[in-house]
């Protein structure tokens, strides 16, 4: 019998940082998920999807956070598939809201995903999406005080 290996970090091209902003006067703490790197172009950019959806399922079930900062600001992402498992982690149980916050090298490509026509302007008029991390903090704070 033979046990073929998947080996991972070889279809991956991002990582992920998982973290906590403490709310001061508190024991309360924010989840904070980062991920970064190249996220791959086109049907290749599915392993990634699938790598931060997992490594976010996974930072849910050990730490149980009822709000999270996913941070993207670090994420080089022009088009790939797969970007609404990414983008849908509120999905997850136990997530009450999840501020994003987008960098300049996906903030475009991202709008573009609910029309060919939006601009980053209006992916940042929706609700909880956001380009700096205080302001992703700020939003969540009377959620959670």
């Amino acid at each position: 019998m033979n046990v073929e290996i998947y080996k991972l970090k070889s279809h991956v091209t991002v990582d992920c940082d998982i973290g906590f902003i403490p709310i001061e006067g508190t024991y309360s703490k924010i989840g904070y998920f980062k991920a970064f790197g190249k996220y791959k172009f086109g049907s290749a950019g599915s392993s990634d999807a699938y790598h931060i959806r997992g490594m976010m399922a996974y930072a849910q079930e050990r730490f149980f956070q009822r709000y999270w900062i996913l941070d993207l600001s670090e994420l080089d992402y022009k088009w790939g598939n797969e970007m609404d498992l990414v983008l849908g982690l509120d999905e997850l149980e136990g997530i009450e809201s999840i501020a994003t916050i987008f960098g300049d090298s996906c903030i475009e490509a991202v709008a573009t995903l609910g029309g060919i026509d939006r601009k980053p302007e209006d992916l940042l008029a929706e609700e909880g999406n956001f380009k700096r991390l205080k302001e992703a903090y700020e939003y969540l704070l009377p959620k959670i005080t």
